[in-house]
C-alpha cells in the first residue's frame, strides 16, 4: 500500500468556463479510481467549495476511499494557486510516496516522485490563441514539469508526439491514458424525450452543433465564415448552434463572434444558447444532425468522442489529436479551409445510412473511453513509478 496524492485544485462544479474539460477529467479520474478497488491511500488536495461538493457526491455513491484535503488558501485565483503549489503542496507531500499533478504542472520541488498529466501543447503549437503572459508561464512550467517528472501521462498519442518533438521528452517516459467521457453519452432512442427537449429550446430545424467553451483555440470564426459560404451556395433550413460557456476573458471573445455573425448576415442561422448544463449535454448531442469541432488544436477532443458515443456524425479539424479520436466515419477538414468546412456543412444532415453506421459504432466507443479504463491506465503508471523504487513509503 502506498500513499498517493492528487492535486485537484482545478476541480469545479459551478457552471461556466472553468467547469469544462479539465475539471471533468479530474472528476472522472476520481470516480474511476473509486471503482478500481486498489489499496492505495489517496489524498486529494482541492478547494473547500469543491471538497464539499465532491465529498457529498462520493458519499451519495457510498464511496469513502478518499482522504479529502481542503485548503483554506484562495486557490481559485491563479497567482494564489501557483503560490500554494510551490509552497504548501510540497510541504503536504512529505508523507506521500507519489504526487500526481493531473493538469500540466508539477511543483518546482517535491520530496517524492511526481507524475504529471499533459493535456495539450496548444500554447506551443498555436501561440496566437494564448495570452502572451500565460503562454510564457506555460512554456516554462509545463516543459520543466515534464522534464523532471518520474513519468508523464499524455491524454493522446498526438500530445505524446508533441512532448517528444518539441521538448525532447523521451518517449519511454510518456504513457498515453485516454480520458473518460461522460458515461451517460449513448444514443437516446426515446423520440418523445428528444422532441420535448427540442420544444423546450425552440429547436424547430435540424442543427449542426459545436459544444465546448467559446474561446479562440476553438476557431469558431472559420465555422461562422463557412456557414455564410454554405448559405451562399444554397445551404438552407439548418441552424448552426455554438453552445458552451461564454465567460472566457470576461466574454470578450463571444462579443467578437456576435459581431462576426451580424457581419455575415447569419443572425437567424447561428444560435448561442450559452453554457450547457451537464444534465442536458447528452440531449444536445443526440438532437444534432452532426457535431462540429474546428479547433486549431485539441489534446483530446471531448465533444467529438462524446458525439461518437451517442451515434452522431462528426466534422472535425485535421489538427492535433482529432484525427486520432474522430474515427473513420468522420469528415476531417483543415482548420483554415473555409471552403472545405462549407462543403462539410452542406453535406449534413447526413444520409440515413451514414447515421446508421454512426449508431452502430457507438457501443464500441462507449466501451473504450470509460472512467474505469482511464483509472486503470493511470494506476499502471503509478505502479510503474512505485516499482522503480522511488516511492514505496
Amino acid at each position: 500500500m502506498a500513499h498517493i496524492g492528487l492535486n485537484a485544485q482545478l476541480l469545479r462544479f459551478e457552471h461556466g468556463y472553468r467547469n469544462a474539460g479539465i475539471s471533468s477529467y479530474i472528476w472522472r479520474l476520481l470516480r474511476g479510481l473509486a471503482q478500481c478497488g486498489q489499496d492505495h491511500i489517496l489524498s486529494v488536495y482541492l478547494s473547500q467549495a469543491a471538497q464539499q461538493a465532491a465529498s457529498a457526491m462520493m458519499t451519495a455513491q457510498n464511496v469513502s476511499r478518499f482522504d479529502w484535503q481542503a485548503t483554506r488558501w484562495p486557490t481559485r485565483r491563479f497567482p494564489m494557486r501557483m503560490l500554494w503549489e510551490a509552497v504548501a503542496l510540497p510541504h503536504a507531500a512529505r508523507h506521500l510516496a507519489l504526487l500526481h499533478a493531473p493538469v500540466n504542472v508539477l511543483p518546482p520541488r517535491l520530496p517524492c516522485p511526481g507524475v504529471v498529466t499533459v493535456h495539450d501543447l496548444a500554447f506551443a503549437r498555436f501561440p496566437q490563441v494564448v495570452a502572451p503572459l500565460r503562454r510564457l508561464y506555460l512554456m516554462r512550467a509545463v516543459a520543466a514539469s515534464a522534464r523532471r517528472a518520474a513519468a508523464v501521462i499524455a491524454v493522446s498519442h498526438a500530445t505524446r508526439r508533441d512532448l517528444t518533438d518539441l521538448w525532447g521528452i523521451p518517449p519511454e517516459r510518456i504513457h498515453v491514458a485516454y480520458p473518460a467521457i461522460d458515461p451517460a453519452c449513448r444514443p437516446i432512442v426515446d423520440t418523445s424525450c428528444l422532441q420535448a427537449f427540442a420544444a423546450r429550446h425552440d429547436l424547430v430545424r435540424p442543427y449542426i452543433l459545436f459544444l465546448g467553451s467559446l474561446e479562440p483555440r476553438k476557431n469558431l470564426e472559420t465555422l461562422i465564415d463557412a456557414a455564410a459560404l454554405a448559405r451562399d451556395r444554397g445551404w438552407r433550413g439548418v441552424d448552426l448552434v455554438l453552445a458552451g460557456a461564454q465567460d472566457w476573458r470576461g466574454g470578450r471573445y463571444v462579443d467578437t463572434l456576435r459581431w462576426r455573425i451580424q457581419q455575415r448576415g447569419l443572425a437567424g442561422v447561428v444560435r448561442l444558447p450559452g453554457y450547457v448544463a451537464q444534465a442536458e449535454r447528452v440531449l444536445w448531442l443526440n438532437g444534432a444532425a452532426a457535431v462540429a469541432l474546428p479547433s486549431w488544436y485539441e489534446g483530446f477532443g471531448f465533444p467529438i468522442v462524446e458525439a461518437r458515443a451517442c451515434g452522431v456524425p462528426v466534422i472535425a479539424s485535421n489538427a492535433g489529436s482529432l484525427p486520432e479520436v474522430a474515427g473513420l466515419l468522420a469528415t476531417l477538414c483543415a482548420p483554415a479551409d473555409v471552403a472545405a468546412w462549407a462543403e462539410a456543412l452542406r453535406a449534413h444532415p447526413v444520409s440515413t445510412a451514414h447515421r446508421a453506421a454512426c449508431l452502430a459504432e457507438a457501443p464500441a466507443v462507449q466501451a473504450r473511453f470509460t472512467e474505469q479504463a482511464m483509472a486503470q491506465a493511470t494506476l499502471a503508471v503509478y505502479q510503474r513509478v512505485l516499482k522503480d523504487g522511488n516511492g514505496d513509503g
